[in-house]
């Protein structure tokens, strides 16, 4: 190709790097964070909190499955109001693209719900009581708590969850908090150095949800609906991106696959 710089034989290299469950998500989890304004590692520490409620409440699997990816994926649903539209539409476009991403439709509705308050008063359907998903009613305290505990520390924070007991959250969850709370190391979570490999390599994470490259091409479109969601500037950036990206390394003679990594890259 004459004129043209020759393909960088070790990016050809990197692209061969089998990647994992924890690497994958744990990227999602910092985007998500860094997307919404969150300090590093509210997402993890919302599914470490699940966690330990899930054991004191004793779900069975499909639900402790559930409701970790819930609290992981929780933000899927945040964005600008002027680049979704509405208001009423986050809810909605995080469940589609958990969905997109792979993920159970329990994981979904966790995360299309989870705005829903026990009395009834949430958003964005109204729902009360059992009629809201057990995922849904403990991600939601568990993402409280981790606010609260950040912000005014782990006392007053379950002290905040008790006067919203039976209003915004359902009292056998909020008993549960206060259960896990009192025992030692819950509050550990913010001086781990890796709270990923507490969740991913010491048999909290489910161990169902295989990585293969078209369920990761879905996972990485997933990311840039997030990211360009910030702003009603940005819809389909990263896609455009991507398409151009996709163009030029084919003009550059890259080999197929290494074309495919840049093309996550680019998204």
């Amino acid at each position: 190709m004459s004129g043209m710089a020759e393909p960088a034989t070790d990016f050809e290299g990197k692209c061969n790097h089998q990647l994992t469950i924890r690497e994958v998500l744990n990227a999602l989890c910092r985007a998500l964070d860094l997307s919404q304004g969150h300090s590093p590692g509210h997402c993890l520490r919302c599914c470490y909190i699940g966690t330990r409620l899930a054991t004191e409440m004793d779900l069975c699997r499909d639900e402790a499955e559930a409701l970790f990816f819930t609290c992981l994926l929780k933000d899927l649903s945040c964005g600008s109001e002027g680049a979704k539209g509405v208001l009423d539409r986050r809810p909605q476009q995080g469940a589609d693209i958990a969905l997109q991403m792979g993920f159970l439709p329990s994981v979904a509705d966790g995360i299309f719900v989870l705005g829903e308050h026990w009395d009834g008063g949430g958003q964005p359907l109204g729902l009360k009581a059992n009629e809201i998903p057990i995922q849904a009613r403990v991600a939601l305290v568990a993402q409280v708590l981790d606010d609260l505990a950040e912000a005014t520390g782990p006392e007053a924070a379950l002290s905040e969850l008790d006067a919203r007991s039976g209003s915004w959250f359902d009292p056998s969850v909020v008993r549960a908090a206060h259960a896990a709370a009192s025992k030692p190391g819950f509050w550990d979570m913010w001086s781990v150095p890796d709270l990923s490999e507490h969740l991913f390599d010491q048999g909290s994470a489910p161990e169902r949800w295989p990585i293969d490259e078209d369920r990761l091409d879905e996972v990485v479109r997933g990311f840039a609906r997030v990211i360009d969601a910030k702003s009603p500037f940005t819809v389909g950036h990263s896609t455009r991106v991507a398409f151009y990206t996709d163009l030029i390394t084919e003009r550059l003679g890259y080999s197929r696959h290494a074309s495919r990594w840049m093309w996550r890259t680019a998204l």
